[in-house]
């Protein structure tokens, strides 16, 4: 990514509080209240993935520039 983008500090926060309700909701409330089987992890990660990337481009971020930040962080963390 060439340019410089600065985020508010909802736009950093609002996928962290939704992974949040989504493990709240999947795991707690649908098991213990409404009587239903819990979510997946698998599912609620994916979820909170695809909000996250969402909220990424309509902010004005680009499919690549996610991509390359993503792939640029794996290479990092796998020597």
């Amino acid at each position: 990514m060439n340019r410089k983008q600065t985020l508010s500090f909802f736009q950093i926060i609002l996928p962290v509080l939704f992974l949040g309700v989504l493990i709240i909701y999947g795991m707690v409330i649908r098991p213990k209240f409404l009587g239903q089987p819990g979510f997946p992890l698998e599912i609620v990660f994916m979820l909170a993935a695809v909000f996250a990337i969402g909220e990424l481009m309509i902010i004005g971020f680009k499919w690549n520039d996610i991509q390359n930040a993503f792939i640029q962080k794996l290479a990092r963390g796998f020597p």
